[in-house]
Order: structure tokens, then C-alpha cells, then sequence
């Protein structure tokens, strides 16, 4: 046995998960615990090293809330070597996880070979995540005009660039910084998302870093302005004022949509882990046939 230093990644359907984070709490099911009792059972962690992340140098891209869904996300670790081949390890890895947390594809995909250094979350450029939000919910007609395109996406733009987010997470004083945050896109697709009789507007957020709580805050409050909920110019002041702002949207039309990690690739080119086509295409297929239909599932039930 050896041990290699690897890039893990793969995705998985929130809804049955309390978090990505590791809990410790009985009965609260975390993708961490899961993840790690796969990889054990697929006999990629010894029994030496089960039950303390530590000792496999485990780091994560990023967490996500209860109920909040990932198409792609990374954790990097030292995993066993054996002399199974790449197929046999992969097979026996997605056989050992739940069908709701699954590696991609093939050994180019699901496990990449990184350097030493490589940590997960401090390698990351910026972390991409999509919102999926009933239009029926925004418009009563179900229309979406280019007119209302371009309201929406001028109430977005409000929040690129850096700013102070201490009204769109959970009690942060602005003089804290760690409330600034740098948000590189924010906009809505003109593309919608049909799942058989409902249609979703797709938001797109794509940042360095973000705070507990900040893109369901940075949604809830761009509805809420639209709907008349809250005052136009409110998302601007709250920026700079200490305001009770900050609606938050449900957490079932959230997702982790990829991890970039352009720096790291560019820096380690024979240990990159950049995905190819066909990799994304892995990633697309869980998108479709795993999160889609629960978050249908969700605003069905009246959760979105």
C-alpha cells in the first residue's frame, strides 16, 4: 500500500443531508460522513486513519448548507494505493457511496494525482454556484420579458465587485473583515429551465469566497426588491449601513455548481485538475438525473 496525494470530485443531492460539513451530532447525516465511511469501505482509508480527517490531510473547496446541492466540488486527501486498477478502485468507491453522493466518470475525473501542497480550499480561485427560482413565484403570468431580464440583472450588478456583506449573512459588524467579500459575476441567464410543468429562473454567482448565508441573502433580497417587499435602493445602502435586510431565500434551489482552480492548473500543469469535456459531461448527467428533480420535487411541494 501507498499513499498518493489526490484530488477527490464529485457530487451530490443536498436534500437529504444536514450540510457538507462533518457532524458529529447522532442522526444528522453529512455528506463528510458519508464520504469518508465510502471511501473507508472502498479500503482508501486505512482503519488507522478512519474517524480523524487530520491524519489524511482532508481539505474541502468550500461547505454547503442543509438542503443546498453540489454538481461539482472537490476534497483533496492522501488516499491508500493498492494494486487495484484505476476502474476497480472507482467502481468499488461509487459502490461503497450512496446514490445521492457520487465520484464522476473515470480516474480522470473523479481522482487526480496533485502536489504536496495542494490544499482544497486555499489552491481554489473562486467557488461558481447556480440558483434555480420559480418564475411563477416572481411573475404571476410565468412571462419573462427582456425587460424584466434586464431589471434583474441591474439589481445583480449591485453586488459585483468588493463589498461589505455584513447585512447579507448572520451577525457580522461591518468593521469586521471579513464581511468584505469579492463577488466576479452575479447575473441572470436568459436561457430558462423547464422541469415538465414548471419553469426556473437561472441565477448565476460566481466569487472568491462567500459568507454564511450570502448568496441565498444576495437572492432573497433581489426577489424581495422586485416584489415590492423591500425599497428600491435598499440593497445599496445595506453595504454601507447597519440594516435588517437580507430575506433569505429556501435553500433547495441553491447549488455548488464547480470549483475553479485556474492558478493551481496553471501553476502545476502535469498535475492539473481541470476537468475535459467528457468529465463535465459526467458532472452535467448528475445535475440532470440527481439535483434537478429534487429541487422540481421542493417548489412541487411549496419549499422553493
Amino acid at each position: 500500500m501507498r499513499k498518493r496525494k489526490v484530488a477527490l470530485i464529485f457530487g451530490y443531492n443536498g436534500k437529504n443531508f444536514y450540510g457538507s460539513q462533518r457532524q458529529t451530532q447522532a442522526g444528522a447525516r453529512a455528506v463528510e460522513n458519508d464520504l469518508e465511511r465510502g471511501l473507508f469501505q472502498a479500503r482508501l482509508i486505512t482503519e488507522a486513519n478512519y474517524g480523524d480527517l487530520k491524519k489524511i490531510k482532508w481539505s474541502r473547496s468550500s461547505r454547503t448548507d442543509k438542503g443546498v446541492h453540489a454538481r461539482s466540488t472537490v476534497v483533496g486527501l492522501k488516499m491508500e494505493m493498492d494494486n487495484r486498477n484505476i476502474e476497480e478502485i472507482l467502481q468499488d468507491l461509487n459502490n461503497a457511496l450512496p446514490d445521492d453522493l457520487q465520484a464522476f466518470g473515470n480516474i480522470h475525473s473523479a481522482i487526480k494525482s496533485v502536489a504536496n501542497s495542494f490544499n482544497a480550499k486555499g489552491c481554489a480561485s473562486y467557488r461558481e454556484y447556480e440558483y434555480l427560482f420559480p418564475i411563477r413565484c416572481l411573475y404571476a403570468d410565468g412571462e419573462f420579458t427582456s425587460e424584466r431580464l434586464a431589471q434583474l440583472n441591474s439589481l445583480c450588478a449591485k453586488f459585483q465587485g468588493t463589498k461589505s456583506y455584513h447585512n447579507f449573512t448572520k451577525k457580522l459588524d461591518k468593521a469586521n473583515a471579513q464581511s468584505k467579500r469579492y463577488i466576479i459575476k452575479f447575473e441572470v441567464s436568459d436561457t430558462l429551465v423547464t422541469l415538465k410543468d414548471l419553469t426556473f429562473i437561472r441565477f448565476s454567482i460566481t466569487g472568491q469566497s462567500f459568507l454564511y448565508h450570502q448568496i441565498r441573502c444576495m437572492i432573497g433580497s433581489v426577489i424581495a426588491t422586485v416584489l415590492g417587499k423591500i425599497p428600491e435602493g435598499s440593497i445599496e445602502r445595506a453595504f454601507q449601513e447597519e440594516v435588517n435586510l437580507a430575506p433569505l431565500a429556501p435553500a433547495e434551489g441553491l447549488l455548488l455548481y464547480k470549483v475553479h482552480y485556474l492558478h493551481y492548473n496553471r501553476k502545476h500543469v502535469q498535475k492539473s485538475i481541470e476537468l475535459t469535456n467528457e468529465e463535465e459531461k459526467r458532472c452535467t448527467e448528475f445535475y440532470y438525473e440527481h439535483i434537478l428533480p429534487t429541487i422540481y420535487e421542493a417548489e412541487s411541494e411549496g419549499r422553493v
